[in-house]
Order: C-alpha cells, then sequence, then structure tokens
C-alpha cells in the first residue's frame, strides 16, 4: 500500500509538473534518478542546452517555442539542474562524462539518431564537446555566446576580468558581500535575486532594461553546487576542444552579442574551427535572444534557411 501511494503521489507531482512551462514534459529514469525535458512542436529535432553550468533551462523556453512552429523542440533539464536532480548530488553524478552519456541517453531514448543541437553559453560549451566526442549524433551546431572551448584556466580569467572591468566599485563590493553571505550559507532568496540581478549588469548592453531582461532569465534558476562540480570537472580534466575540432566536420553556426564579455571566446572558436559562420548582434550582451530579439530571430532563420536549402 505504501508503494502505491508513493507511486500516486510521484504520477501528481509529475503531472503538476506538465503544466509548469512546455507542451509537453517526460522523464527518463536512470540509475541516479530522473532527466526531465521538454517538448514543443512537431519536425526535425532540435535539442537545446542551457547555460550555467548549473542553471536551468526555463529561460530557453522563448526560443523553444519560436522554433515549435516547424521543428520539435526538445528542452533538456540536464543533470543538476530544474527536475533532474541525481542522487547523490557529487562529483561522481557531476561530471562532463555524465553530461555526455545523458545526451546520448536523450537521443537514444526519443530514437534520435542525429538532431541539430542548440546551446547558449555553458549549454554552447556542452553542445560542442558532446559533437567532437560524438559526431555521428549531431546534424549541425547553434552556438549562443558560447563559452571557453580550451584553455580553461586562462579563459576563465579573461572572462571574470572582462566582467569585473564594466562594474563600478559600488557593483564589485555589492557583489564580494554576496559572495561572503554565499560563503557563510546566509544567502536569503531576496538576496540571490539581486545578486544575479547586479551580475547582469556586465552581461547587457542597455543597463536601463535590465529589469525586463532578469524576467526573462530569472526562471533559470542557478544550482551553485551543480556549478562548482562541473567547473571543478572541467579544471581536473583540463578541458580543452581545441586538438579534436581540427577533425570536426559538421557545420557550425556561432551567433553572438558584439558586446559581449564573453564574445572573445566565439573569435576563439573561428581560429579554431575557421568553418564557423558568425553572426554578430550589435548593440547586445550575452542575451542577444532577450536584448535584441529581432535581429537574434532574423540570424537564427537564416541558419535554419541555409541548412534545409543545403540538403
Amino acid at each position: 500500500m505504501k508503494y502505491i501511494h508513493k507511486t500516486v503521489a510521484i504520477f501528481f507531482l509529475v503531472l503538476a509538473n506538465t503544466f509548469t512551462f512546455g507542451q509537453k514534459l517526460d522523464s527518463i529514469k536512470y540509475a541516479n534518478g530522473y532527466l526531465f525535458y521538454h517538448e514543443y512542436g512537431k519536425g526535425e529535432p532540435v535539442i537545446i542546452l542551457s547555460g550555467g553550468p548549473g542553471i536551468s533551462c526555463e529561460y530557453m523556453e522563448d526560443v523553444a517555442i519560436k522554433l515549435s512552429g516547424n521543428y520539435r523542440a526538445i528542452l533538456f533539464e540536464q543533470r543538476g539542474t530544474g527536475r533532474s536532480i541525481p542522487i547523490p548530488l557529487d562529483s561522481t553524478t557531476i561530471n562532463l562524462k555524465s553530461a555526455h552519456e545523458d545526451l546520448v541517453l536523450l537521443l537514444n531514448y526519443l530514437q534520435i539518431k542525429e538532431a541539430i543541437f542548440l546551446g547558449h553559453s555553458w549549454g554552447a560549451g556542452l553542445a560542442l564537446s558532446f559533437a567532437v566526442n560524438f559526431p555521428d549524433r549531431i546534424k549541425f551546431l547553434i552556438l549562443i555566446d558560447t563559452g571557453p572551448v580550451r584553455d580553461l584556466t586562462e579563459l576563465r580569467e579573461t572572462m571574470v576580468l572582462n566582467r569585473n572591468v564594466r562594474y563600478g566599485k559600488f557593483e564589485n563590493d555589492k557583489l564580494d558581500s554576496f559572495r561572503s553571505k554565499m560563503k557563510a550559507g546566509t544567502m536569503t532568496e531576496a538576496d540571490n535575486t539581486e545578486y544575479r540581478k547586479t551580475g547582469l549588469l556586465a552581461n547587457i548592453y542597455d543597463k536601463e532594461n535590465v529589469d525586463k531582461i532578469y524576467s526573462k532569465i530569472a526562471g533559470g534558476e542557478l544550482n551553485y553546487q551543480t556549478q562548482k562540480l562541473m567547473v571543478n570537472d572541467l579544471d581536473r580534466i583540463r578541458f580543452d576542444l581545441s586538438g579534436k575540432l581540427l577533425f570536426f566536420k559538421s557545420p557550425v553556426y556561432a551567433i553572438c552579442g558584439r558586446q559581449d564579455p564573453l564574445a572573445f571566446d566565439t573569435y576563439e572558436l573561428k581560429i579554431l574551427l575557421p568553418a564557423t559562420q558568425l553572426f554578430w548582434i550589435q548593440k547586445s550582451g550575452h542575451f542577444p535572444m532577450y536584448e535584441q530579439p529581432d535581429n537574434f530571430y532574423k540570424a537564427l532563420n537564416e541558419i535554419m534557411e541555409t541548412e534545409k536549402n543545403s540538403h
């Protein structure tokens, strides 16, 4: 009887969650729990990967909805984000190898031989890492404001410095105060909101739109433990895709805000993989889909049409 009650409780929990966002919510059982994903529309599959590491996929829903008119958009809750919390949540479950395995599991579960992969920030880095390791599962890549793809330590330092130089003393002191609270375990929900909103100032072009843009990305809750675990693993393995990129043949498209403090990563990608086709979005930082939606979707549609007409 206890088992039946537990099963019914889980069923109603999942049923309730299906109405939070997405046309369809489902999950895949694996050794450490469940991996959740959302589906929108029908047609050729597009796997959508959110950033962080550790940010819930919800902030990418607008992109999935836009694509759903012509494609089967699959918004994936990566392990350690959203509902896809493994047991235990530690270095044995959160690492790059498990992230690759989860994407293979997702494709196999949905009986998808190959898919278009679209990733933002860390999600773009993960898509690229998966692609060079499993090239036969990739049709083509769309990388939005990608993160570092080589020499992780040096490039991460550049990223931090690029962001810091965009803050004034007030913002830097404010962020330091929140980091101290985070370390002490005294961060409140209100503190977390203010911390993320303040941090956003360095990542967007028009500071007057910070509240509007934050309202779009706030649904993408950040799991700090997941982020720390994944970054530690990337450091441990000395994450560097430069060697494997030399042999990668599938089409790669990169969309990037001209004013993104991480824009140098997109230049690095172009140097490593000259065939990458770049689409620059002016007056945009790290979130072109919300800062310059018309220009962003114009670029995205051009990419899709180019690929459609090439076959």
